[in-house]
């Protein structure tokens, strides 16, 4: 199991922002890019799936 850390920095600045870095795990950056590919392949599916279905309107009417 991975460990997250959580460091704070504060960056000069009136007033002074302090700034939270956190470690991301790799299992999250897998998942992230993950959703990512998902995603594009959803939309690719619905497009296509919207031109079939234009498609059969179209010669239907």
């Amino acid at each position: 199991m991975a460990a997250t850390i959580n460091e704070t920095r504060v960056i000069e600045a009136v007033p002074p922002i302090a700034v939270e870095e956190t470690e991301v795990s790799e299992a999250m950056q897998t998942a992230r890019y993950c959703t990512l590919e998902e995603s594009l392949g959803l939309i690719f599916g619905a497009l296509t799936v919207g031109y079939i279905v234009m498609s059969l309107a179209g010669l239907a009417g």
